[in-house]
């Protein structure tokens, strides 16, 4: 049976008085962002329906994964893993494999990054200040599966941040779906769930489909929770410049909160350091993504280890019809 990985897809908690006065109003922000679901929800489902579920999973064409539950066949649809997650689409969005890497280590930067950022793998978050370090640890623990392991998977999570930074239209749910697809095949190298929160939403609709009796004497899938108490922030005489939050994240997320909300007076009140070179459009050598009302998924070539014999589906999840 597939075990969870313990430190990784932390539960995030959004209540902003357990953080260090520098991040709360970061903590703010990410309440009211989009990846607000997809870092708080979790399900408690029994292990062996994870594990089993979760090792027969086939991501073989890029919107849809099939898996089994109970020896049933049935899949889950981007679309509605998008829904699950409350991830919306605008009509108009940034497509995140265009976001150059020239304008991530801008963004660091701007940040106060003082190390060397010429490669994704060069990145170490210790060289970030405090407000952005601790933002980057929050995301680490919470999507951690896309961090570790190649540059391009390093890629992704960095895009994350940077739809979060310049509060762009981003499609989040394209980069986490992808990572969430390309998991599945962890199991084979590595007896370890991948992205077991997610999952457990997953199984949890699949159990309620199927009518699966819940078994109290099952061992329960666990995932944790990040503990603030251990949160630790850097030491802020460590650095000479601190970048500022931009304009147009705390302008987003603002209009969302009373004006008299102290976290945000506490926060101008935080001197500021140096200058901060802001780009002139967040949009400059990006492509665009238009909604396509009839998407043709692109077939992605499997790996012999993964060679899928297709079945006959004997019955259709409520995540594939909605």
């Amino acid at each position: 049976m597939l075990n969870v990985k313990p430190n990784q897809n932390l539960i995030i908690d959004l209540d902003s008085s357990c953080y260090n006065a520098l991040i709360r109003i970061l903590i703010k922000c990410l309440k009211f962002s989009p990846l607000m679901k997809a870092i708080t929800m979790s399900e408690d489902v029994p292990l062996v329906h994870l594990s089993k579920d979760f090792s027969t999973a086939i991501y073989k064409i890029e919107d849809i994964i099939n898996f089994e539950v109970l020896n049933r066949n049935t899949s889950i649809l981007k679309p509605n893993f998008y829904k699950l997650l409350a991830l919306v689409t605008p009509k108009v969005s940034i497509d995140p494999e265009s976001i150059p890497t020239t304008y991530l280590i801008e963004m660091f930067f701007q940040m106060g990054y003082t190390g060397d950022i010429s490669l994704p793998s060069y990145f170490r978050n210790l060289f970030l200040p405090p407000m952005w370090n601790g933002l980057f640890t929050l995301l680490f623990k919470s999507f951690s599966e896309k961090v570790l392991g190649s540059d391009s998977a390093s890629m992704f999570f960095y895009t994350l941040i940077s739809g979060l930074y310049h509060a762009i239209k981003l499609d989040f749910g394209y980069v986490i779906w992808a990572q969430f697809g390309q998991g599945t095949s962890s199991s084979r190298r590595n007896p370890k769930i991948s992205f077991a929160d997610f999952w457990s939403n997953v199984v949890n609709r699949s159990l309620i489909h199927f009518m699966v009796p819940q078994m109290q004497h099952y061992l329960m899938t666990e995932i944790l929770m990040l503990q603030t108490t251990r949160f630790v922030m850097l030491d802020p005489r460590n650095f000479e410049f601190f970048g500022s939050i931009p304009e147009v994240l705390l302008e987003k997320c603002h209009w969302k909160m009373p004006l008299e909300n102290a976290i945000f007076r506490d926060y101008k009140k935080i001197p500021s350091f140096g200058k901060r070179k802001d780009k002139a459009t967040p949009f400059g050598g990006m492509k665009v993504m238009k909604k396509s009302k009839n998407p043709v998924p692109k077939p992605q070539s499997p790996s012999p280890v993964l060679q899928y014999q297709s079945k006959e589906l004997t019955s259709i999840c409520p995540l594939v019809c909605g």
